[in-house]
């Protein structure tokens, strides 16, 4: 949905060294109780470093900040492990069909429980 932005606000987040970007990650509101986090990076160089979880635990903080519920992403599968790290579950089949970068999966983590 591309009209998301006019109702919430992405967020961005860089982990650098000097002027060399190693990492990256965004997220936002998808729902009124509901956060994603879209688009982490780490360069291959910098992998298996724990750089992702950082930018994923930003991510989750973010989320409830904002109030949500839920936080949810779209994984590439050599990724999920390092959403699984920081609480993350699979959910369903892989899709590798109608992706740009698939397959991926869907994986969600509760952020507030009640």
């Amino acid at each position: 949905d591309k009209t998301i932005f006019k109702k919430y606000s992405p967020k961005f987040w860089v982990v650098k060294h000097g002027d060399e970007i190693l990492a990256v990650n965004s997220g936002f509101k998808t729902e009124e109780k509901i956060y994603r986090s879209r688009g982490l990076f780490v360069h291959k160089d910098y992998r298996g470093q724990g750089l992702s979880a950082i930018l994923l635990r930003q991510a989750i903080l973010q989320g409830k900040r904002e109030d949500c519920h839920w936080i949810w992403s779209m994984p590439r599968k050599k990724a999920l492990p390092a959403y699984q790290r920081v609480g993350f579950k699979k959910r369903g089949k892989w899709l590798d069909k109608e992706v740009e970068f698939g397959p991926n999966c869907l994986a969600t983590r509760q952020l507030i429980y009640k």
